[in-house]
This record gives C-alpha cells, sequence and structure tokens, in this order.
C-alpha cells in the first residue's frame, strides 16, 4: 500500500530525526587527530573538496549538542561564534550544521539499518568499497548534523535566503552566526569559535583570539579555522607556522582532496587539470598562497640565514638604512665584512617624532663603529614637513648629527643617498642575497632577537599586494633593509690619516682661528698676519 504524500513525509523526517549524523560520520584520513585534540586553536587547511568543511562542522555539532566523544566541551549554556567570508558562507555553513546532505549514507538491507559509506584500503590508497560504489545510486542524504529537536529558537538576517543571525539550542548553548565583512561582537566570551575559509575584516581573528581567553570556565575555550589557503590571509598563516614551530597552544592538520577517498580518482585528475600550475599549489596541494607569492621564498628564520649576535668588528664598513613613515620610521643597520658578506645587526621601528627616533639611534648605537653612508626613502626622504622648508632628510640627517652620529660619506639627498625607488628592482636584488650559494652561503644574514620584527616581516612580505582579503603587515624595516642592499653595500677598509706636515698644521689652526673671530678682528698667526680676509 502506498501512504499518503504528507504522512511519508513525516515517517521519512522521524526516521531521520532518529538517525544521528555524528554517529554516522567517519572522518577522512588525517582528520580523526584533529577531533581528539584538546588545544586552544586548530587549523584544518589544505586543498578544495579535501573534507575540511565537514570535519569542522561535525566538531561543531558534537561540542554545542553535548555528543563529543571527548568530553573537551561544556555540556549546557555555552557560546559559539560562527564566522564566515559573507553571508553566502553564512547562509552554507547553516546548511551543513542543521539540514540533511552534509555526507551520503546507504541502507544496509543485512542489518535494516543505515550506515557509512564503506572505504577500503587499496594499493596503499583509500578508497569507496567496490559493492559501495556499485550501489551508488541508493546513496542518499545523511540526516542534520544537529536536528531540529535541539533547536529552541532562530532570529534571521534573511529568512528568504537561509542567513541566520543566532540560534538558542535547548540545552541553552547559543550559536552566533556572522558575515567577515561586517563588523565583530565587542566584549562577548565564546567556549567555541569557527571561522571557514577568509575573512574579509582582520578584526574578527583579534575578537576571538580575545573572546576565548578563558575566564575560570570548567573547560578550556576553543577555536578552530577550516580554509583552502586560496587566498593571503596573514593570521591563519601566522597560525600554521606557529603549529609548525611545535606550539603547544596551535595545531594544524592538512588535508588534501587526493586523500579524500569519497571522489574518485577520474574526477580528482579532472579537477587537477582544469587548474593552473600556480593555482594547483593552493586548491590541489595546499600550500598556502603566501608562500607560493612570497617576495623572498628563499628565506627562512634559521641558519644560515640567521645568525647568534656577536661583536662586531670596529673595522668592518656600516651602513644604515631609514624608511620615515607618516606614524613610524624603520631603522636597519648593517655591516659589511672582509669576505662581503652583509650582517644585519639591528633593526628597530620608532614611533613618536624624529628627536625620539635620534634618541633611541643614539642609544642602540655601539661606540667603537663609525657609520660609513646612510640610505633613505628617496620620495620621503624629498618630501617637506608643513613649513614648505627643510627636508625630512635634512631634519633627520641634522638630528642624527647632532647626536654624534656622522657618517663618513655624505649623500645628495640633504646627507643621506638615495634608496630604488623601484619595489621591483629592490625585491630581486636583496632576493638574490638570500639565495644560498654552491657553498650553502647566502650574503645577507640577519642577527637573531634583536631583528626578529625584521625576519617576520621578511616571511610574510608577498610579492603580490591582496587587494582585498588580509591587511598587508607593517614593512618599514624590509624596505629600510631594500634601500640599504640595493645601494650596493661592499667592504672598504678604513684608511688611517697620516700625522700632519708643519705647513698644514699652520693652515688647519689658521682656519680654526679664522671661524671664531669677527670681521675686521687683526689676526696674528705665526708667521702669518691677517686682516679683514686680506693678507698682509
Amino acid at each position: 500500500m502506498r501512504l499518503p504524500k504528507k504522512l511519508a513525509t513525516a515517517v521519512k523526517r522521524a526516521v531521520s530525526e532518529a538517525l544521528d549524523a555524528c554517529e554516522l560520520y567517519r572522518p577522512v584520513e588525517g582528520a580523526a587527530e584533529f577531533h581528539q585534540l584538546d588545544i586552544k586553536w586548530r587549523i584544518l587547511d589544505g586543498s578544495n573538496r579535501s573534507g575540511k568543511t565537514l570535519a569542522a562542522a561535525v566538531e561543531v555539532a558534537r561540542a554545542v549538542t553535548a555528543r563529543d566523544p571527548f568530553d573537551k566541551y561544556l555540556h549546557h549554556n555555552g557560546k559559539c561564534i560562527i564566522v564566515g567570508l559573507d553571508t553566502e558562507t553564512v547562509a552554507t555553513l547553516y546548511r551543513k550544521l542543521f539540514e540533511p546532505g552534509a555526507f551520503k549514507i546507504i541502507f544496509d538491507e543485512e542489518k535494516r539499518a543505515f550506515r557509512p559509506i564503506k572505504v577500503v584500503k587499496k594499493n596503499g590508497r583509500l578508497q569507496i568499497c567496490e559493492k559501495d560504489l556499485a550501489l551508488r545510486s541508493q546513496w542518499v542524504d545523511a540526516p542534520p548534523l544537529i536536528p531540529s529537536r535541539y533547536v529552541s529558537s532562530i532570529s534571521w538576517y534573511d529568512m528568504t535566503r537561509r542567513v541566520p543571525a543566532s540560534i538558542r539550542l535547548t540545552n541553552g548553548w547559543v550559536l552566533l552566526f556572522r558575515s567577515s565583512l561586517g563588523k565583530p561582537p565587542q566584549g562577548e566570551h565564546y567556549d567555541l569559535a569557527w571561522i571557514d575559509e577568509a575573512i574579509g575584516n582582520d578584526q574578527f581573528f583579534y575578537e576571538i583570539a580575545r573572546g576565548i581567553v578563558d575566564v575560570g570556565s570548567a573547560k578550556k575555550s576553543k577555536a578552530i579555522w577550516s580554509a583552502c589557503p586560496q587566498i593571503p590571509n596573514y593570521q591563519l598563516w601566522e597560525l600554521r607556522r606557529e603549529a609548525e614551530a611545535g606550539s603547544t597552544r596551535v595545531a594544524a592538520f592538512r588535508l588534501l582532496i587526493e586523500d579524500n577517498p569519497y571522489i574518485d580518482q577520474e574526477e580528482k585528475q579532472a579537477f587537477f587539470n582544469s587548474l593552473s600550475p600556480q593555482e594547483r599549489q593552493t586548491r590541489y596541494y595546499g600550500y598556502h598562497a603566501i608562500d607560493t607569492l612570497r617576495a623572498y621564498p628563499y628565506f627562512r628564520p634559521e641558519d644560515p640565514w640567521v645568525y647568534d649576535p656577536f661583536k662586531i668588528p670596529s673595522d668592518w664598513t656600516i651602513y644604515m638604512g631609514v624608511d620615515p613613515g607618516t606614524t613610524r620610521c624603520g631603522t636597519v643597520l648593517c655591516a659589511v665584512s672582509p669576505d662581503g658578506t652583509v650582517w644585519v645587526f639591528d633593526a628597530f621601528a620608532v614611533s613618536g617624532g624624529v628627536d625620539l627616533w635620534a634618541d633611541t639611534l643614539k642609544s642602540r648605537w655601539p661606540e667603537d663603529l663609525v657609520l660609513h653612508c646612510a640610505v633613505i626613502d628617496p620620495v620621503a626622504g624629498r618630501s617637506r614637513q608643513m613649513t614648505g622648508l627643510a627636508t625630512v632628510a635634512r631634519i633627520y640627517f641634522l638630528a642624527m648629527v647632532n647626536r654624534g652620529i656622522k657618517p663618513e660619506l655624505t649623500g645628495p639627498l640633504d646627507g643621506f643617498f638615495s634608496g630604488e625607488t623601484n619595489r621591483d628592482v629592490r625585491r630581486e636584488l636583496l632576493c638574490q642575497g638570500f639565495r644560498k650559494n654552491d657553498r650553502g652561503e647566502v650574503r645577507v644574514r640577519i642577527a637573531r632577537g634583536s631583528t626578529q620584527t625584521l625576519s617576520e616581516e621578511i616571511m610574510s612580505a608577498s610579492a603580490v599586494r591582496p587587494r582585498r582579503y588580509g591587511a598587508e603587515p607593517d614593512r618599514d624595516l624590509l624596505d629600510a633593509l631594500e634601500y640599504v642592499y640595493s645601494l650596493g653595500p661592499v667592504f672598504k677598509p678604513r684608511r688611517t690619516k697620516p700625522p700632519l706636515t708643519e705647513s698644514e698644521r699652520m693652515y688647519a689652526a689658521f682656519l680654526k682661528e679664522r671661524s671664531r673671530s669677527s670681521s675686521g678682528t687683526l689676526v696674528t698667526l705665526p708667521g702669518i698676519e691677517i686682516a679683514r680676509g686680506v693678507l698682509l
């Protein structure tokens, strides 16, 4: 007998509600440890169609419904924020959590129950078992990860497009949904946060980082970030780097489409062929776009690019690079050794005006070193203050000289030499300085500790300026280093002055006395008499 349509729909809904999608879920290879680990930040990055969003959605669903098998979250009255790139992404995340179809299941005729699709290992690779693959037409959508029986109330930004604002569950958990193109909530505490893909407003990351600071709750607050890093996002990239450095608060898991057994090899190959070589690096192999677009791909914050600080010999040639900005001034100090290696021994950025900059420079300057020459940003150096008189270069040069730091060579730009104006040229020159030679050595080396910020700027510098997502970090110190290196720093032996002859001594004394004398005064020197500049 055929059931009426309404009754069939009701039966189907009842069966779906009775199933637990989180129990039917099977993590792809690499995601199992993600679900087990109890740590502040967990990163799920990698290629498209690799199972990142599904794994994150299951983790969130288990957390807010008190079904986490590892008991990492509060059972009641928690708060979770879910951030998508835009409202379309927010709607997608809502569907992933509250509507059927997050993954596929199949009805087992022998057990008379739904079960997950079986996966077996063949030739060292996971793939769907042949029996289930032959029954592909019988696969059905899994029920919602969070069934409707858990939902107490929903408020909407746009109900027609299924864009929620907040959802309250029957156990007291509240889920806040936000588009990263808007403004983040201020002052909230979160027991769980989930960011999916790139974010358009960096403040969401910082507010979440603040919001998951624990305030004595029974369970530690946590954050998840799932993304294919095809768009440069510096916060996500920094978290990945922190995890790779062995952090105790960040763990990163890279999931790849190649390891997803639910996508057959023919589809994987078609997707691979559809991508350009550059797109494959991010969309297929899961590398961060920042790494593929790095301005200085050779540099790493490790030996031989960095070195343990030591006392710079006084006979080495000292160069200084200055990048005066509107809010702060970046300064880099380099020494060139006799073998031509450029040793960057100090780098600092100062806000608060030229006098504070000069005082900082004086306090950090090694007393036994002599500055050979100084290089400045040519554009900022030629600009004039509101008085319309002295240039920025002139103001900085006088402030430096007045504190006893005077270069051996003065340049044409009010004492400074002008740096290279073309950023691409500067970048290419410095990039070659970071490239290893046949002996595994590099020409430009950065000191540990005092130049940590400079190393960070070098690592995060992108060859392509992102137009929309993620603000580019400050690069005052990197610009200053580029200006110095584009000048072509070389070692120049210090020349010692021979002792003055008697005539040279007398002439020097004459010049000194003349500078002190006033007009019309008779000055008498040994063997010479001068009045009003006329030799008597």
